[in-house]
């Protein structure tokens, strides 16, 4: 599921939050490149701002990596088997009015260094198509059709209510289960309800009494 509002949903119920860190800084990145462009091309001062505009990006840059360093880490260290879904950032960016907050959330770079880590840790990543994953009820399985503006999952059929992401994460997990061929994964009754979601920072996803199991919706 894609989702710029967070960086993701897990299947334990955690939410992710989205730092969103070149809409954080934009206003102070078009001040750099309208003061850069003010000023005479190959000028003292032009090479001086020049500088700055590149720093900043680089700010930006490494404010993206620490906190994708620090998520993937959390879930290779707690998690035996991650399953993701197999995202094509190229097509999600092409021609898309979310390219910028698809840039920025650098879902690419997440599935980088996730395969990195887990190798070093001995841990699996799967990944699944998430075609249909937001519009299947995760309970029942019966198709809920939703636009990409509706955040909340209600199913008429069963009466399963959850987010839109804990819904699709769900459904990820037992994609990720069928593939691993490990069964059918149980989902919390309709009578006591999805878990309390929870947003948390990327330093502190993953906390004790984990399992060694997690799906993960962007």
């Amino acid at each position: 599921d894609v989702n710029t509002s967070n960086y993701l949903t897990d299947s334990e119920g955690r939410i992710i939050e989205n730092p969103r860190f070149l809409e954080e800084k934009e206003e102070r990145l078009k001040r750099a490149q309208r003061n850069l462009a003010r000023k005479e091309a190959g000028s003292e001062n032009w090479k001086h701002q020049k500088v700055k505009v590149a720093r900043a990006f680089e700010h930006v840059a490494n404010c993206r990596l620490d906190f994708l360093h620090k998520l993937t880490t959390a879930y290779v260290e707690h998690y035996d088997t991650i399953i993701v879904e197999d995202l094509d950032v190229s097509q999600m960016n092409a021609g898309s009015r979310y390219a910028r907050s698809n840039y920025d959330a650098a879902w690419g770079l997440f599935k980088q260094l996730l395969l990195y880590k887990a190798e070093s840790a001995g841990a699996e990543v799967v990944f699944v198509d998430p075609k249909g994953t937001t519009q299947t009820c995760a309970n029942c399985g019966s198709h809920i059709p939703k636009e990409i503006w509706e955040r909340d999952h209600t199913c008429p059929a069963c009466g399963f209510e959850t987010t839109r992401d804990y819904n699709a994460a769900r459904n990820i997990l037992q994609r990720g289960l069928e593939k691993l061929d490990k069964g059918q994964v149980e989902v919390t009754p309709v009578e006591t309800g999805a878990p309390t979601l929870t947003n948390v920072s990327a330093s502190s996803v993953v906390e004790a009494g984990s399992s060694s199991l997690v799906s993960v919706a962007n």
